[in-house]
């Protein structure tokens, strides 16, 4: 029993001891990496205030133009980024376009379908505003018609209500049958004179 004790408190120490170095080697290495970004973070910052045109006198000529160079790059990949960006917004407004030209063409042709509906309803309310207020004029409108394309049967009906009709004498007076006589003769012997002179000559 008190070997396995014995044995316990060394191997807990051990560990003690093992875990102790290992969080020393650890906050170690941590502080080295925190040293490192920190320099890195330093780096960016003066890199970006050169980009920016601050800080430029300390750098010699070589940096001058390194500089340059990487202003230079940025800057076409700049353009290149806009050149698509745009592009891309073009391609989608045509999409646009072809859309709403698509929604125009139809809706056009149901504009037209609903005029060419509303005309033929248009002209049937009137055909029937016609028919229940104005019988006798499409009445007379129908008899015209017949007319026209009846000619000879208008003719002959309109002779036979000319003979029918009864004719109208103007300034005509009856005369009593009293006042009426035989015709007025000259005289026999008259005659026979005028007869008889028209022989000799």
């Amino acid at each position: 029993m008190n070997k396995t004790l014995e044995r316990y408190e060394k191997c807990s120490y051990a560990m003690q001891d093992t875990t102790g170095v290992s969080d020393r080697e650890a906050q170690q290495n941590w502080h080295q990496e925190v040293t490192k970004l920190k320099g890195k973070v330093e780096l960016l910052q003066r890199s970006q205030r050169h980009l920016l045109g601050e800080d430029l006198g300390p750098l010699n000529v070589k940096e001058l133009q390194q500089l340059e160079r990487q202003l230079e790059v940025a800057l076409a990949h700049l353009r290149s980024r806009k050149t698509q960006v745009m592009l891309d917004q073009i391609e989608e407004l045509r999409q646009r376009e072809r859309l709403l030209h698509e929604v125009n063409k139809s809706l056009q042709k149901k504009l037209s379908e609903t005029e060419g509906r509303d005309v033929i309803t248009g002209i049937e309310q009137t055909s029937n505003t016609n028919t229940g207020t104005n019988g006798p004029w499409d009445s007379s409108i129908t008899n015209t018609a017949y007319a026209l394309s009846h000619p000879q049967q208008n003719s002959n009906a309109s002779l036979h209500h000319v003979d029918c009709e009864p004719t109208l004498q103007i300034g005509y007076q009856p005369v009593p049958p009293e006042s009426i006589g035989p015709p007025h003769q000259p005289p026999h012997n008259q005659t026979q004179n005028q007869y008889m002179q028209g022989w000799w000559v």
